[in-house]
């Protein structure tokens, strides 16, 4: 399935259809369930977006990271755990705030938080590449969500694809999107991340 995302002002005025990587319908066992996942970047930004089953998506109750591969080698950021191979995570968790998501460098710490924006079914988030050690924006990412526990820890119940679950190293697609020079790079994994996290 292919939708149009409406990217910001930082793309230059110009919109591009995002490659988006879905997932089933119904299987976070009665939680919040993400349908579908998907990124771009510009010269200066990164672009998240998650959309939810119709009805289930309580930004009051909802915590998730997306981990972020920035030079797209599984050997190198995290290791063993999800995601494999990220140097930086987005990590956001609602009895923290309901309003911002924090960045994390792994092995570091955080290094900023940007603001999170929720439609009725969706979430974006706009990540500078600043935040990113001045990354280039193509990155390799995974999705885990679910429900908080206390302001640092979250249940999880659904990934981004269920195939994630089991873990291993972060794949990813890409498409090139010449009228915007956009690359849009894909990909998910699943096993732990350092922040606590307990597989439903």
């Amino acid at each position: 399935m292919k939708c149009l995302i409406a990217l910001e002002a930082a793309l230059l005025a110009n919109s591009a259809f995002a490659t988006i990587i879905t997932d089933p319908v119904g299987d976070a066992s009665g939680h919040a369930g993400v349908v579908a996942l998907s990124g771009a970047y510009s010269h200066t930004s990164l672009f998240l977006s998650a959309q939810f089953q119709p009805g289930t998506l309580d930004p009051t109750n909802l915590a998730f990271f997306i981990g972020l591969d920035t030079d797209e080698n599984p050997a190198t950021g995290e290791q063993p755990f999800f995601p494999i191979g990220s140097e930086f995570v987005v990590d956001f968790n609602s009895l923290a705030s309901t309003s911002q998501a924090t960045i994390f460098q792994q092995h570091v710490g955080p290094v900023g938080s940007v603001p999170i924006s929720f439609g009725t079914n969706s979430f974006n988030v706009t990540v500078p590449l600043s935040m990113l050690g001045n990354d280039d924006g193509a990155a390799l990412f995974g999705l885990a969500e679910g429900v908080p526990t206390d302001a640092g820890s979250f249940d999880a119940f659904d990934y981004v694809p269920d195939s994630a679950r089991g873990g291993g190293p972060l794949e990813g697609r890409h498409r090139r999107f010449h009228s915007t020079t956009l690359e849009l790079r894909l990909c998910f994994s699943l096993s732990e991340l350092q922040h606590s996290v307990s597989l439903k």
